[in-house]
């Protein structure tokens, strides 16, 4: 039970200590993903999750993924694999945006049919808006409004209501405001924002005189906690300003600064943080601080995400957050964390050395010497979150083996370290010397087993050792 206990209190301290750990979990192919590209995902009202990718739909109920794809042979499968958006059109239907135009998904049947609207077009985007009007960001064809009560379908071009009209008719990305207009993020000229009364344009666009360029190229618009409007392009992560109707830009070039220009995906999950995907991965923007911090891929990271190029951001009714990414398939991660903050070997300097912990000892407030099964002995310091592994310097001597199972200071700070198969041994942390001890069959008063389980302090001078009888 004291074991337990200094368990509870590591953990619990450096949770409260250092705040949110993001753990990634993820999902590939291998679980079922039709493609580890995946470009939208959503949730519909029984709670599945969607996920479109560059290779077919995926529903997931937890547990498994039911893939739909094209099938020739089948005149209800979706007609195109490449999806770029799930839209819920309403408690039974999703529409579905492809590289062929739209399909309509009926959720009851599992059906797909063919939508008319933008006809083959490639469809970027699908958003509906306060009023129930649905608008659609084509590749090359511009903006369609469908209006489902009566069907009626108005399309916006470049140059089609003469100076007052798209700027463009690439659109990747639409968004709503907060008075109802929408945001139309084109692929080179900007923002257009439509008034969906007068049907008049704004244009925002930043000049080639007065900056960079590649922020015309829009990948994604969000409206935050605020109403203010984000914008992810080639050239940085825009944010609009409803107060004073401009424009604050953060790009690469500081220790606390995005770490990357191409954004592709916005969240903000509370009023103290925003969420922005990049195509150097998960980028946390510290709103008061105003400072980034990242989160990327790391080889030797189980729990770190899977890819760096995060493409979608999509919060899911229980507080999980899914981030769909262009090689790594999905990572989830509950927003509000846990209130443990896990440990593990990652093969980095400062880090804990082996995975398979056997036991705990408190040498001093906040400091712990860890005994693995695997890796040997380590120290760590709490307030500082640093795991040295023993030796720590070349004048300390070696351990007789690395998988430890017992630790044990006796009244001199002396540390005795059980091992397995390797007898015990005696450390002095003061000189770094090692006293070991083993079986000699040839020797009555050695140890009569090299596997050491425990060991503990009786009232005579010797400690008493709980030893593997052969």
């Amino acid at each position: 039970m004291k074991l337990s206990g200094k368990i509870l209190f590591l953990l619990l301290l450096c949770s409260q200590s250092y705040g949110q750990q993001i753990l990634f979990r993820n999902y590939s192919v291998t679980d079922g993903l039709c493609s580890n590209t995946v470009w939208s995902i959503s949730q519909d009202d029984k709670g599945y999750m969607w996920f479109g990718t560059k290779n077919g739909l995926n529903r997931f109920d937890g547990y498994e993924f039911k893939s739909y794809q094209f099938h020739k042979e089948n005149k209800y499968s979706i007609g195109n694999n490449f999806i770029h958006v799930i839209c819920k059109y309403d408690n039974k239907n999703y529409w579905i945006g492809t590289e062929d135009g739209i399909y309509n998904l009926n959720l009851e049947d599992e059906k797909f049919t063919r939508v008319p609207v933008a006809g083959n077009n490639l469809v970027y985007d699908i958003i509906r808006d306060s009023k129930g009007i649905i608008w659609i960001a084509t590749k090359n064809n511009g903006l369609y409004s469908y209006h489902p009560g009566n069907t009626k379908t108005r399309q916006f071009t470049q140059g089609s209501l003469n100076s007052n009209s798209l700027s463009l008719n690439q659109i990747r990305k639409l968004a709503e405001d907060s008075r109802g207009r929408i945001w139309i993020g084109t692929f080179g000229e900007g923002i257009d924002v439509l008034d969906p009364s007068s049907l008049k344009f704004v244009n925002y666009k930043t000049r080639s005189t007065g900056g960079d360029v590649n922020s015309n190229k829009i990948i994604t618009l969000y409206k935050d906690l605020q109403g203010n409007m984000w914008a992810g392009t080639l050239g940085g992560l825009k944010v609009w300003q409803k107060n004073t109707d401009s424009f604050k830009i953060y790009q690469k070039g500081g220790a606390e600064s995005i770490n990357d220009n191409i954004v592709r995906a916005v969240y903000q999950p509370s009023p103290d943080k925003l969420y922005a995907g990049t195509e150097k991965g998960l980028n946390v923007l510290n709103i008061e601080k105003q400072t980034f911090a990242a989160y990327t891929n790391k080889s030797n990271d189980p729990h770190s995400i899977s890819d760096n190029a995060v493409y979608t951001i999509y919060p899911d009714k229980e507080g999980g957050i899914w981030l769909g990414t262009f090689f790594g398939g999905l990572n989830y991660f509950p927003e509000k964390g846990s209130n443990f903050e896990l440990f593990y070997a990652t093969g980095e300097s400062n880090s804990l050395s082996g995975n398979a912990i056997s036991c705990f000892l408190e040498d001093k407030p906040g400091s712990f010497w860890i005994g693995t099964e695997n890796a040997g002995l380590n120290y760590f310091d709490s307030y500082k979150k640093i795991f040295k592994t023993y030796p720590f310097t070349p004048s300390q001597q070696p351990l007789s083996y690395h998988n430890i199972h017992c630790l044990f200071k006796d009244d001199h700070n002396n540390i005795w370290i059980g091992t397995f198969s390797a007898g015990l041994n005696i450390l002095n942390p003061s000189t770094g010397q090692v006293k070991k001890y083993q079986h000699n069959p040839l020797d009555t008063t050695s140890l009569s087993n090299n596997n050491i389980y425990s060991v503990y302090k009786i009232k005579t001078a010797l400690s008493g050792l709980a030893q593997q009888r052969d």
